[in-house]
């Protein structure tokens, strides 16, 4: 038996050239539509990487300033100490300076004369005369007295560093190194207080 002759071509045969130049330039919209898409991908992966660029940079300067935040935070806690300890220290020193020593009497006498010049000494006022020193000292003195014969031994020590103190300032103001004033007020007018 012989074989007829299919009387159908096979179908690409069978397309039309034109149908054939349709299909080529829809296939080549395709193309187009297709790399438009991959543009506007890539387009968006770039800005992407721009953002994350971005976003790396602000991490990299958050981590930094974090760091700087620590350091700060370290310094201001060792400041701190210091302060804490130059604070105590100074707190000691006035509680020496004053708290008065009756037992050494030279000890005490260069404490409390400190403290004279601390506690009155005034830069604006030239001083007093010397009469105003003697006053002072015969005062101070007299408050001994009055401890010893009260029966307070203590007390009266320390008047008598007190007074000793106030010659000390009285000796160091006739020197000029000193700008303690005795503590004597200015004599009232005529007609004024009691």
């Amino acid at each position: 038996m012989t074989a007829l002759a299919d009387p159908m071509p096979p179908r690409s045969a069978r397309l039309l050239p034109e149908r054939e130049a349709m299909m080529r330039d829809k296939y080549a919209c395709v193309d187009d539509w297709h790399r438009e898409l991959l543009d506007e991908v890539e387009a968006q992966r770039n800005d992407a990487l721009v953002v994350l660029r971005r976003a790396e940079k602000a991490e990299r300067e958050r981590d930094e300033l974090e760091v700087t935040r620590l350091v700060l935070i370290d310094q201001r806690e060792k400041y701190f100490v210091a302060f804490s300890q130059a604070e105590a220290e100074r707190v000691e020193l006035v509680a020496k300076l004053n708290t008065p020593e009756i037992e050494d009497f030279a000890r005490g006498v260069e404490l409390e004369s400190v403290h004279q010049r601390e506690r009155w000494g005034s830069e604006h006022d030239g001083g007093k005369t010397p009469a105003d020193w003697f006053w002072l000292v015969g005062y101070l003195a007299g408050k001994a007295l009055h401890a010893v014969v009260a029966g307070h031994a203590d007390k009266a020590k320390h008047h008598m560093i007190t007074t000793a103190a106030a010659l000390c300032n009285w000796h160091a103001a006739l020197l000029g190194k000193t700008s303690m004033r005795p503590g004597i007020a200015e004599p009232q007018e005529m007609g004024e207080g009691p």
